[in-house]
């Protein structure tokens, strides 16, 4: 990003893990004024994400990094969220989403609905998602940003 910026490149966004965003990297961020931020989560309920997580204790670590964001400065409605849709975290998506929109401030949340291909095609079987679980977490999204 600083170089980027160095060469006058602006406009740009970023999707990070937000469990690296300490306080001083937070304020760096916010210095170099991206475009967006997408930040990464899966699911606020500590037991649902121990399920798709091979760190749990990261989550912590990610919930502290985004309010970091924000508390540096960064503007809340440029934030995009990010969830793995998943049939592990399908519980969770409409809190998840909630939180992101209504807590957070977050301007969108971004889905990424999991499908498992080449190497991960023969052990995620039991992650992918039903359309209709698909359908209903577009459909609530929708009916939030409306």
């Amino acid at each position: 990003m600083e170089y980027l910026s160095e060469v006058g490149l602006t406009n740009f966004g970023l999707s990070t893990n937000p469990a690296t965003l300490t306080k001083r990297a937070a304020k760096r961020l916010v210095e170099l004024q991206p475009e967006e931020i997408g930040i990464h989560i899966d699911s606020l309920r500590q037991e649902v994400y121990n399920r798709i997580n091979s760190r749990p204790e990261t989550l912590k670590q990610k919930v502290q990094g985004y309010r970091n964001l924000l508390e540096a400065g960064y503007p809340p409605k440029q934030v995009w969220g990010q969830i793995c849709l998943t049939r592990k975290n399908m519980e969770t998506v409409e809190e998840t989403v909630d939180w992101f929109l209504d807590e957070m401030g977050a301007g969108f949340v971004n889905y990424i609905p999991l499908r498992p291909q080449g190497l991960a095609e023969g052990g995620m079987g039991d992650y992918e998602l039903s359309l209709s679980d698909q359908r209903r977490a577009f459909e609530y999204r929708a009916r939030k940003l409306d």
